[in-house]
């Protein structure tokens, strides 16, 4: 979902995350600075989540830890191995029945950190 600006409920069906876990969480963020709920222009009656700059920040500094974690932990392997060891991980997760069936999200989560997802 990243580029978009979903309300909560979307946010928690596409993470798997509770309806009323999910206010708590959204309050937590808001309360660091890290998102902001603003009027959605298309439905002025429902509200939007939308990343701070502080949130855009945070994100970037989490997804450049996650790379430098990856290429440590994946330091033994050379770029292909790599790639086919990304690409069994996707699989695992796309081919995972109660993932799908219920509707979490790992297939889509997996190809949209690995940049394969649907465009």
């Amino acid at each position: 979902m990243s580029g978009e600006q979903p309300n909560q409920l979307a946010l928690a069906q596409h993470l798997g995350i509770d309806r009323t876990v999910m206010t708590y969480l959204i309050d937590d963020f808001v309360k660091a600075g890290l998102v902001e709920r603003q009027l959605n222009p298309a439905d002025r009656r429902a509200r939007i989540v939308v990343a701070t700059d502080a949130g855009r920040k945070a994100l970037e500094k989490l997804q450049q830890d996650v790379l430098g974690a990856e290429d440590t932990v994946l330091a033994v392997l050379g770029d292909d191995e790599r790639e086919v060891f990304r690409s069994l991980l996707r699989r695992v997760a796309c081919a995972e029945p109660a993932a799908v069936e219920h509707g979490l999200g790992a297939c889509e989560a997996v190809e949209e950190m690995l940049g394969t997802g649907k465009k």
